[in-house]
This record gives structure tokens, C-alpha cells and sequence, in this order.
């Protein structure tokens, strides 16, 4: 039971946003009781929740000897995306508990001849109704009606391949069809278009690739000069992370990098991962395992108003996602990019791709006016390049 109040302690302070209000009493352990006794009260001062200010709030009361023995144990713990299923483990413990000692104390007073029945049974809805009062945990936000703001959904380049801000995207193609080519093109649109700072992970290709394709784009579609392109687009081709972990074949858990990462883009507005599967860790054809790596980059989208776009492999010979459904369930837009192919399956206007919207949550098709269209991503010539820096992104 330890490990699991390590872990929830741990992830509250990997991601403030996780918080829970909740009774101490849940510990078992006095270590993690003190800790969260005073993560409650850096939260009431509106105090950050990192390992700086946990150990001066426990300076107070502690030697700092016995605080690294607290903490050390917290810190080295993996997070977890989500715990409020893990909160309501310690919440029935606690509840057990609540209800043995009652048990224990019934029969002591059954066994008091100074007590009658009538007494007794006071004294038992007493603490009945004490231990049921003590199990209010807060899971959710609720809101009445009322006091909901209303909010149009809003896009990145409508005009081209319109994406919806603050959720997350799916792009799927066969190999070489020319993925990478149009997450470069949507980045520098995005960045021509509305000024904002873009981080592009393309973990397959190296950056001097990556650079003539910049190249190619500004000067011969987009013309624009590339260094344009200096002050909102980092990109980085870093050896990927696995955002899950599985220590074995019927458990996953988020790798604490995760979090790291998440801090380290806080000042993008758009994040690209190029391809999933290189950041994934879990079995593809495991709905279980997408849930649990797609569902912290939707709180990420929430929590940081941030755009995430990842780039995942099709099936040969479609242009659907690879792998478990879940991937796709999780998105709020999915295209899927193919050739376009003449009466005879011959390949023509090889500059352009047709896009297929094939899952549309938030309306694009409204600007789109129809679920396949036809957008160049190649230059119809290649010219004499013009020189760029790129941004190399630091390894986590």
C-alpha cells in the first residue's frame, strides 16, 4: 500500500494540476501523511508543489535528515497520469479500517453494563456517519449550466488543413507517401499565418533532410525567405523516449520524462511527434495500452493549451492508423494522406497529395466543404537552397 501512496504523491508533484483535496487519514504511512499534511499547506498559500518547497514547509517540524528519508522515496517514484482510482484504493482501506475499529469498539460497549442498547446504537450511527463523511473525495470538477463559458472551437490554417486548437491530431499515410513533408508545410503555415512558436520532433530524419525540405517550401510554395522561420520553429530529430513503460506484460506505467518534457515545451503552442510509435512503449494492437498513453496528451491539450499532432504509420495498403483503436477514438481530427491516382491507378500531379478527413470531431469539414482534398507538398522544381540555423533541442 505504500508504493501506491508514493505514487500518488509523486504525481501531484510531477503535475500540480492533478491535485486532490483529501483526508490524511487515508496514509497509512506517517511519511507520506507529513508530506501530503504539508503539500496542503504550500496549496492553501498558493505555493508551487516542487521538492524546494516541500522540504522548507517540512523544515519546520523536521530535521533534514528525516525529510530526505521522506522524500527521497516520493521523488524516485513514477507518476501517474490519472489517481483518482488509486485515491479511492487508499479511501476503501481507510474505510476498513474505520469500520474494524468500530467493530472493536461495539463490542466494548456491549460489554459495558453502564451502556444500554439505546446507547449504544447512538453511539454506533454516531460513527457511522462519521466514517461516511470522511470518504468526500474530490474527483471532479462540476459546473451548473450557468456557469459554463461558452467557447467556439477554434483552428490553426482554416483556410488550408484546418486543425482545432487545444486537442490533439492524428496524421496517417503509408511509408514515403509524404508525411513528414506536410507537418513541415503545416508548421511553417501556421508560423507565416498566426506567429506562433512550433516544436517539431522528427525523430527519423536527419536535421540536414529536414533543413532542405524547409528549404525547398519557403523558397518554392510558401516564398518567403527561411530564416523567417528562425524565431517559431524548433526542431529536434533526438533519439525518442517511451511516454509508457512496462515493467511487464499486464501493467504500464508513464515515464516520468513525460512530465519533464511537458515543462520543457510549456512555450509552444504546437507541439509535432514524429512517428508515434517511436514514443509509444506499449503493444500497438493494445487498446489498453493507447488509452494510457493518448489520455495524458489530452490533459496536456487541456491543461496547457497546447496543440499536439502526431504522425503515425497506415496499414499497407490503406490510409487508416496502425495499431489499437484507441489511438484514433482519442483524436478530435484525423487525416489520412494518399496518392493521387488516375482511372488507371496511375500516379498523377505528383507535387500534391489527397487528404481524407476521416475522423472529424470539431467540424473541419465546414471549411473543407468536402472530405478529400488535394493540397501540393512538393515543389514542382527544386532551386539552390538558402541557408538556415536549426534549433537543436536539448536530450532529456
Amino acid at each position: 500500500m505504500i508504493e501506491t501512496e508514493r505514487a500518488i504523491l509523486s504525481s501531484m508533484i510531477f503535475d500540480p494540476s492533478l491535485w486532490l483535496t483529501l483526508d490524511e487519514e487515508i496514509f497509512v504511512n506517517q511519511s507520506t501523511r507529513n508530506i501530503y499534511r504539508a503539500m496542503a499547506s504550500l496549496r492553501n498559500k498558493s505555493l508551487p508543489l516542487d521538492e524546494i518547497f516541500i522540504f522548507k514547509e517540512l523544515k519546520k517540524s523536521h530535521s533534514e535528515e528525516t525529510i530526505q528519508e521522506m522524500l527521497i522515496p516520493i521523488l524516485s517514484t513514477s507518476p501517474l497520469s490519472t489517481i483518482a482510482a488509486y485515491v479511492n484504493i487508499l479511501n476503501e482501506q481507510h474505510q476498513k479500517r474505520d469500520i474494524e475499529q468500530l467493530l472493536i469498539d461495539i463490542r466494548i460497549n456491549l460489554n459495558d453494563e453502564k451502556i444500554d442498547t439505546a446507547q449504544a446504537r447512538t453511539q454506533l450511527r454516531t460513527k457511522l456517519d462519521k466514517i461516511e463523511a470522511n470518504q468526500h473525495v474530490e474527483l471532479f470538477d462540476a459546473f451548473t449550466p450557468s456557469e459554463i463559458e461558452e467557447a467556439d472551437t477554434e483552428y490553426y490554417l482554416k483556410t488550408w488543413l484546418p486543425i482545432p486548437k487545444e486537442s490533439v491530431a492524428l496524421i496517417t499515410a503509408p511509408g514515403g507517401v509524404g508525411k513528414t513533408f506536410l507537418v513541415i508545410q503545416m508548421a511553417m503555415r501556421i508560423a507565416l499565418e498566426e506567429k506562433k512558436r512550433i516544436f517539431l520532433w522528427l525523430s527519423e530524419d536527419k536535421l540536414s533532410k529536414t533543413k532542405k525540405r524547409m528549404q525547398m517550401i519557403a523558397k518554392e510554395i510558401l516564398k518567403t525567405d527561411i530564416a523567417y522561420f528562425d524565431k517559431y520553429i524548433t526542431i529536434t530529430n533526438s533519439a525518442p523516449f517511451h511516454f509508457i513503460n512496462k515493467p511487464n506484460s499486464y501493467s504500464s506505467e508513464h515515464n516520468s520524462k513525460f512530465y519533464d518534457l511537458k515543462r520543457l515545451l510549456d512555450a509552444y503552442d504546437i507541439v509535432f511527434f514524429d512517428p508515434l510509435i517511436a514514443f509509444y512503449g506499449g503493444i500497438e494492437n493494445d487498446n489498453a495500452d493507447a488509452r494510457f498513453f493518448m489520455q495524458p496528451l489530452t490533459q496536456w491539450c487541456e491543461e496547457r493549451n497546447t496543440t499536439i499532432c502526431l504522425i503515425h504509420h497506415s496499414p499497407k495498403g490503406t490510409i487508416g492508423s496502425r495499431g489499437g483503436g484507441a489511438f484514433v477514438d482519442a483524436v478530435r481530427l484525423h487525416y489520412g494522406i494518399d496518392n493521387i491516382l488516375d482511372e488507371n491507378d496511375e500516379h498523377i500531379q505528383k507535387e500534391s497529395r489527397n487528404v481524407h478527413v476521416l475522423k472529424d470531431n470539431d467540424d473541419v469539414l465546414q471549411f473543407l466543404k468536402k472530405d478529400v482534398v488535394s493540397r501540393q507538398l512538393f515543389p514542382s522544381q527544386n532551386r539552390n537552397p538558402i541557408p538556415v540555423e536549426i534549433v537543436e533541442f536539448p536530450h532529456i
